[in-house]
């Protein structure tokens, strides 16, 4: 994940392929987390809870200000597609600039070489019309809600 704070006054470009996760939420339910320890749960929800829920981006959707494209793999049991597809109702209701694009049989982080190339595919383009370039070797570019914002 690039994470470079997109909930922030800062005009950053970003991505998010792997971690839009609400870092408290999924702690206790989450098959990944089950193994991590008693000890590694007890600091995330309580000792650091507020250092937490202040770095999750789930909890700043109202602050977005910067184009962000999402990549979510449909079974991912670790950022749920709910998670992401939330993030992307509030790009859309701000009328920020954003492109989500999700896929079937993948987890969390991708390992279908299919997947991987259209995520590369996907970013380049995504990147292309956000800073102005025709990105080379590109197929067909990604479509932007709220492309016209970018001008």
């Amino acid at each position: 994940v690039i994470s470079m704070n997109p909930f922030t006054s800062m005009k950053l470009y970003t991505k998010s392929s792997i971690g839009i996760v609400p870092i408290l939420k999924p702690v206790m339910a989450c098959p990944l987390y089950s193994t991590i320890g008693i000890e590694v749960r007890y600091v995330l929800l309580t000792k650091n809870r507020n250092r937490s829920q202040a770095r999750s981006p789930i909890n700043h959707v109202d602050g977005f200000s910067s184009p962000l494209i999402t990549f979510q793999g449909l079974e991912d049991a670790v950022v749920l597609p709910e998670q992401s597809e939330r993030i992307v109702e509030a790009l859309d209701a701000a009328g920020i600039p954003h492109a989500y694009l999700a896929f079937e049989g993948e987890q969390h982080g991708f390992r279908m070489a299919d997947t991987i190339k259209a995520v590369h595919d996907a970013e380049l383009s995504f990147y292309g019309q956000v800073f102005g370039f025709e990105p080379a070797g590109v197929g067909e570019p990604v479509s932007v809600v709220h492309a016209d914002a970018l001008t």
